[in-house]
């Protein structure tokens, strides 16, 4: 996964640290690459995550207490697949509670509290469609609730990624079809600047992540 981009807020800052550590630890640590520095420094960072997040499950950006950032919730329980996949212990309840929170989004979509969000159709279409990306790649998730967000997609979709998170989402749960039709208009697809998604991308971050999942999943784009 590549770096994330500005801003740097709280939640996404600790998740960036982490997904760093592999290519930075001797540069910010002053001292060579050990596995047990690396699991020391993802450990640090996943309490920090795990602070930001509400009883619901969801994650907000500052404290536990403030509102909850719906693709930030997304985000941040992709960190947690991520580790628990990796090895690190990650408290079961709350994985279970973030994978909670997810699958309630993707059936039944938020509302983020913005006053920058005008077009919450597209802002929830790249919600939901990460949701059940992250959702898939743990077996959280049934086919049936997939396939829904791919019929109820925008017909001009704002930005690329959500396709290919939809994309992967059907694929790994056996819909090629689906996927095809999904991943065949990720390459349609432009970042559209004038509709605010609050997914702290960009017409390169979203190209970035395009490749970086095409090569770990074989897929092409």
């Amino acid at each position: 996964m590549t770096s994330r981009a500005w801003p740097w807020v709280h939640v996404n800052r600790n998740i960036i640290d982490a997904f760093a550590l592999a290519n930075q630890v001797e540069q910010r640590f002053g001292q060579e690459f050990s596995m047990g520095l690396r699991r020391e420094q993802l450990e640090l960072a996943l309490r920090n995550v795990l602070a930001l997040q509400k009883a619901n499950g969801a994650f907000s950006t500052w404290n536990a207490s403030g509102p909850e950032n719906l693709w930030l919730t997304a985000y941040a329980t992709d960190y947690l697949v991520t580790l628990r996949k990796q090895g690190i212990p990650v408290p079961d309840r709350a994985l279970q509670r973030a994978t909670r929170r997810l699958l309630n989004l993707v059936r039944r979509p938020g509302f983020q509290q913005s006053e920058w969000i005008t077009d919450h159709a597209q802002y929830n279409f790249v919600v939901q469609s990460y949701a059940a990306f992250v959702l898939a790649s743990s077996s959280a998730i049934s086919l049936s609730d997939v396939r829904r967000v791919f019929d109820n997609a925008p017909e001009a979709a704002a930005s690329k990624l959500p396709w290919m998170h939809l994309g992967l989402a059907l694929k790994l749960l056996g819909d090629s079809k689906r996927s095809e039709l999904a991943f065949s208009r990720v390459g349609l697809t432009h970042r559209n600047d004038t509709v605010y998604l609050a997914d702290y991308g960009s017409a390169i971050r979203d190209i970035a992540w395009v490749l970086g999942y095409a090569d770990a999943f074989g897929v092409t784009v």
